[in-house]
């Protein structure tokens, strides 16, 4: 039986979930770095970092509140996209 894109969330989820090391350090780093370059949604996130999606979810909603990233659009269904914030000098 094959439960198809619902399947691959799942799996997903049980990966994430299932890491020895959840809240390292570097997190949040690595999502800046990531939308330095991307403007990605917060699911599209969870699947590069393989963190859960309301670990995501809670590091992108500190990082917006500490003005590094901000909303800059709305993808399919109605899900914000972030960009990092670069500041030129």
């Amino acid at each position: 039986m094959d439960l198809g894109w619902k399947g691959k969330v799942i799996a997903n989820y049980v990966h994430s979930s299932s890491r020895p090391l959840r809240n390292a350090p570097g997190n949040k780093a690595r999502v800046v770095g990531i939308l330095e370059r991307d403007c990605l949604t917060i699911n599209e996130l969870t699947e590069r970092i393989h963190m859960t999606r309301q670990g995501v979810r809670y590091l992108v909603n500190c990082l917006v509140k500490e003005q590094k990233l901000r909303k800059v659009g709305i993808a399919k269904f109605g899900a914000d996209r972030y960009r990092a914030i670069t500041q030129s000098f």
